[in-house]
């Protein structure tokens, strides 16, 4: 029977668990994966409700393909899925790119990362996510308090000498979209051959690691500071420098 969702008993841990029938025994697997990997109760209400209704073919193009990473980072509308903005695919990228960061920086743990969002819904939760893997890691996290300009992100990384920096926004994109931008040493977004290089630390970092989802670091851990003053005082002291009316600067 297409589409059905059938909920037994897990003898292992005793919680209730999703015996999925879509027709097509892939994308069962990328439910069922999906399921046992998001703990965002939204988003796997989204999968549970697309396998109530029957919606193959809005599964498919969920689960099915995953979104590319590329020298833009990522962007895309919000929801459930791979090929969806969610806590589920942040927490992938982000993994992959601290494997990434590891494998060019002997010293990351001495550099760490500069964190910002924007207005966006989900942006806070979304660097949150990111700044508590890095965390997790000990590797240092320079996570701005309040929703900041793309530009203090890589003000930033120059500031401390960073070895990198992650900026949630979608940019200009539509309304219910976010996204995922990525800096490196210098400032500047990444640059071949640095967006395949991270991909692939993506694709080899897919399961959520065990402390993942745990953003209560961000609160407690005394390697995440806030930049945010010193950022907005020196950046807007450095542009000043570059314009003709310096009075129009605030």
């Amino acid at each position: 029977m297409n589409g059905e969702e059938r909920t037994q008993t897990d003898g292992k841990t005793g919680e209730g668990v999703t015996e999925i029938d879509t027709g097509c025994l892939n994308l069962d697997k990328k439910v069922r994966q999906w399921l046992k990997w998001d703990q965002n109760e939204t988003t796997r209400q989204e999968i549970h409700t697309l396998v109530q209704q029957k919606d193959v073919e809005e599964l498919r193009k969920r689960l099915e393909n995953r979104l590319t990473f590329g020298t833009a980072g990522l962007r895309a509308p919000m929801g459930a899925g791979y090929s969806r903005m969610n806590d589920l695919t942040i927490i992938q990228s982000t993994q992959g790119f601290l494997r990434y960061l590891e494998s060019c920086f002997d010293t990351l743990k001495e550099k760490g990362v500069v964190i910002g969002y924007d207005h966006r819904i989900n942006s806070k939760r979304f660097a949150h996510l990111a700044a508590c893997i890095c965390l997790h890691a000990g590797v240092p996290v320079y996570l701005f308090s309040q929703i900041v300009p793309t530009p203090f992100v890589a003000f930033g990384v120059l500031k401390y000498k960073c070895a990198g920096g992650i900026m949630i926004t979608p940019s200009h994109n539509p309304r219910g979209d976010n996204g995922y931008k990525v800096y490196w040493d210098n400032g500047s977004q990444i640059i071949p051959p640095h967006d395949t290089g991270i991909a692939s630390c993506i694709d080899a970092n897919l399961e959520p690691w065990t402390t993942s989802w745990d953003t209560s670091i961000v609160t407690t851990s005394p390697l995440c500071q806030d930049p945010f003053n010193a950022v907005h005082t020196d950046y807007y002291q450095a542009i000043q420098k570059h314009c003709r009316d310096r009075k129009s600067v605030v």
